[in-house]
């Protein structure tokens, strides 16, 4: 499988992504020029069961080395907008970072998912970009968010391997399939 395009434009999602800030307005936004024929299908992306070896995002991120399986689980978020719009691909975020909608606190933050109240060492160490692509390792021209209903603050489960050129602070997970943890 082909990693260093996929790899590449993962991680320059991940850093214009980590660039927006804290419930702001951002002006960065990236866009992936694929090839790939459009998939139609949302279910091409959901597992057809849950997985049961499933860890948290930190877990992995902690034992697993670049080119390793993985299945974790983790939320949509940890950035203001974690969802790309140009090919399938978001950021999953450890559960244990501090979302501003937790603890009672609903409505101080506009932008919950994007964890700005957490502090952010922690919160780059705890999220990683997950991204589909065809055959050739191109990013599958499809937005998440349509075609598989995918939201902000959604807790998913995702089944992939680790790219070979994650590096810490920018991970990126080849993703195989996932399933939406209700």
């Amino acid at each position: 499988m082909k990693h260093t395009k996929t790899s590449v434009l993962g991680l320059i999602a991940l850093f214009a992504l980590l660039l927006a800030g804290c419930g702001g307005e951002s002006n960065n936004k990236v866009t992936a020029e694929v090839t790939a024929e459009p998939v139609d299908q949302p279910t091409r992306f959901l597992l057809a069961e849950m997985p049961n070896n499933t860890t948290s995002l930190v877990s992995a991120l902690e034992s697993a080395s670049a080119g390793d399986p993985v299945v974790v689980t983790g939320r949509i978020g940890g950035t203001l907008t974690p969802l790309s719009e140009d090919f399938a691909g978001f950021v999953l975020t450890d559960e244990s970072v501090y979302f501003c909608d937790e603890g009672g606190e609903e409505g101080h933050c506009p932008t919950p998912w994007d964890a700005c109240c957490e502090d952010p060492d922690k919160l780059a160490a705890s999220r990683a970009f997950v991204q589909f692509v065809d055959d050739n390792g191109d990013p599958l021209p499809v937005n998440l968010r349509e075609s598989a209903g995918l939201s902000e603050n959604a807790t998913v489960v995702v089944k992939g391997v680790l790219s070979i050129d994650s590096v810490p602070g920018n991970v990126v997970v080849i993703a195989e399939g996932m399933s939406l943890v209700e």
